[in-house]
């Protein structure tokens, strides 16, 4: 599984969690009736490939935002003196000090937290409960998140922490 990019995160009933950092959570079935050995891993392996094929959609390809062509300001002789329109901008980083797109563990609603790998409703409430963090690698101090999980949490790059 660690070789398509999906990490084993809980189990939920007869169903194994797992995530992926950009393609969220998958659920695979661990039914009794599917028996043990080569035949059980052998579902899991094409559940997984069918969910990989209907999750990827083609990349949308970015085209440049053309800059607005100059247009022209009346002035009080009545002729006209082109002036540039600014282009919009956007700033890589919010006020707050996190980039944009990443989730500040500090202030982030629960229902935000669970984007975050390995982190699901219960860790998201004690997260909450345990706040205000110093820096992401505070979340050790959530249960469940060792060093391994924190990794995995800094690698997919939405968690950040206020300056």
């Amino acid at each position: 599984m660690r070789k398509i990019g999906y990490v084993w995160d809980h189990t939920e009933g007869s169903h194994m969690i797992l995530l992926h950092p950009s393609k969220g959570r998958l659920s695979v079935p661990r039914h009794r009736e599917l028996g043990r050995g080569m035949g059980r891993l052998r579902f899991i392996s094409i559940v997984i490939l069918l969910a990989l094929a209907a999750c990827t959609s083609p990349t949308p390809t970015h085209t440049a935002t053309p800059t607005p062509a100059a247009t022209a300001t009346p002035t009080s002789t009545g002729t006209a003196t082109p002036t540039a329109t600014p282009s919009p901008t956007t700033s890589v980083t919010s006020k707050n000090g996190c980039k944009d797109g990443q989730l500040d563990i500090n202030k982030s609603r629960l229902e935000d937290l669970k984007k975050l790998i390995h982190i699901e409703e219960e860790r998201a409430a004690e997260l909450i409960k345990l706040r205000p963090f110093r820096s992401v690698d505070d979340l050790t101090r959530v249960s469940g998140i060792d060093p391994s999980r924190l990794e995995d949490i800094k690698n997919q790059g939405l968690a950040c922490v206020t300056n």
